[in-house]
């Protein structure tokens, strides 16, 4: 029995299958078997998989006779029926891998006795494969070394659940898909790792974080079920039902229902930006039916960490008020409304923040609250994207003595904390004024 399978899924990707298998059949682990599931290919694509597997034993080509309906996760789903290994990996076939990914992985799968491992990835855009971080870059702030998170705490548990779902950066023991019956949901649309994102991280007892850079996700290619523009999008949220049955039959849904929510305003954060105007009426009537019958208290959870706005149009859809929220959504189509909802997100992004900072420090307290801080501060990437430049105006040692001062003052009277905000906020405001003068 080999330690680990990886199963490759493949559907007409002949121009980037080569070096897919190229990076798979070079990994440093070598006691492992490849599975390479074809789902009806219609090109040169079931060829490729036939030449490297006639000259690696090790690989066990499985050609499904037609294209599925549920795509990836039935061709995922056929190679688990096959799979041996000891954990489990998956390849999109259009990816590629560095060296020592899966050796990273089993090890510390292994050495921790873990359920799961995971690490860190990069997109590749477009044909020249411009390399970007995904969405999730500062969830991995708080994982700077390789260790072992204990699943059984729901607070650890939610902090992996917001990574973000995709399973090919991660290895499954075997023992925990079979025990559990944990499979690949088979639905008429795409993006089936989401449920057995949850399935699995609420399924574990631990998992192993390996907070390297191990394989590169390509993204923007023609087909590709990210690069969809329409409607069709909306059934994303189909899955949303799927999850809350599951974690109600497992009886955890109390536990996670607030972070569920938040997994489906997520999407929609994504999702509003990329459908056609006409589909506004049925993003909300969509989004009605999830958010509208939740308790209070779990809505007001799942937007604790939301934008101001998003938090707004949440509760328009909650309310029922589909004129305000399509006035919002309309607004993204109307000329020049991109250019001027740039020039006030760059404003407001350092507002939010101490907005953020406060309602963390009152679900938290000050001290972890200020730590966070100076981890974000500490990060170049944030510097720039918040205040466009290298040096920001509100440097570390400010937040902190803001912090500092947030604190003595706990015990003074609501008006006066909010009128040491107003203070503060005036002085941004003016910094960015006048760097905009400039």
């Amino acid at each position: 029995m080999p330690l680990l399978s990886v199963i490759v899924t493949t559907y007409n990707i002949e121009d980037f299958l080569d070096e897919c298998l190229e990076t798979v059949v070079g990994q440093t682990l070598t006691d492992m078997e490849i599975i390479v599931v074809d789902d009806g290919s219609t090109d040169g694509t079931p060829d490729i998989i036939r030449k490297y597997a006639a000259q690696d034993s090790r690989i066990n080509p499985v050609f499904l006779p037609e294209n599925t309906m549920g795509g990836v996760a039935s061709a995922a789903n056929a190679g688990l029926e096959v799979a041996q290994g000891t954990y489990i990996g998956f390849v999109d076939g259009d990816d590629y891998l560095e060296p020592t990914m899966f050796e990273e992985l089993c090890n510390a799968a292994v050495d921790y006795g873990s359920d799961l491992a995971m690490c860190r990835y990069m997109e590749a855009v477009g044909p020249d494969k411009a390399l970007r971080e995904p969405a999730e870059r500062m969830r991995w702030v708080r994982f700077n070394d390789t260790r072992c998170v204990d699943l059984g705490s729901d607070q650890n548990t939610r902090s992996i659940l917001r990574f973000i779902a995709v399973p090919w950066r991660k290895i499954y023991a075997r023992s925990l898909l079979d025990d559990n019956g944990i499979r690949f949901p088979v639905v008429d649309y795409f993006w089936e790792d989401n449920p057995f994102h949850w399935y699995t991280v609420c399924s574990a007892k631990t998992i192993a974080v390996v907070p390297k850079v191990l394989c590169t996700h390509r993204v923007g290619r023609p087909g590709q079920t990210m690069s969809t523009r329409n409607a069709d999008l909306l059934k994303m949220f189909g899955h949303y039902e799927t999850v809350r049955a599951w974690l109600d039959d497992k009886g955890i849904l109390p536990d996670f229902h607030a972070t569920l929510i938040g997994w489906v305003i997520s999407q929609f954060q994504w999702i509003h930006k990329r459908i056609p105007r006409e589909a506004g009426g049925a993003l909300f009537d969509v989004m009605a039916e999830i958010v509208g019958p939740v308790d209070q208290a779990v809505f007001d959870r799942a937007l604790r960490e939301k934008r101001v706005s998003i938090r707004r149009q949440m509760r328009n859809i909650r309310n029922g008020n589909r004129e305000a929220f399509l006035k919002y959504f309309d607004r993204q189509f109307t000329s020049g409304s991109r250019a001027s909802a740039g020039l006030k997100k760059r404003v407001a992004k350092p507002l939010s923040f101490l907005r953020l900072g406060m309602a963390h420090a009152k679900a938290n307290g000050w001290r972890p609250t200020a730590a966070r801080a100076v981890q974000h501060f500490r990060s170049e990437w944030f510097s720039k994207a918040v205040f466009r430049r290298r040096n920001p105006v509100v440097t570390e040692e400010t937040m902190l003595k803001y912090m500092t001062l947030l604190q003595r003052d706990m015990g003074r009277k609501h008006a006066e904390q909010l009128q040491r905000l107003k203070a503060i906020e005036d002085g941004l405001r003016r910094a960015q004024s006048k760097r905009g003068d400039e």
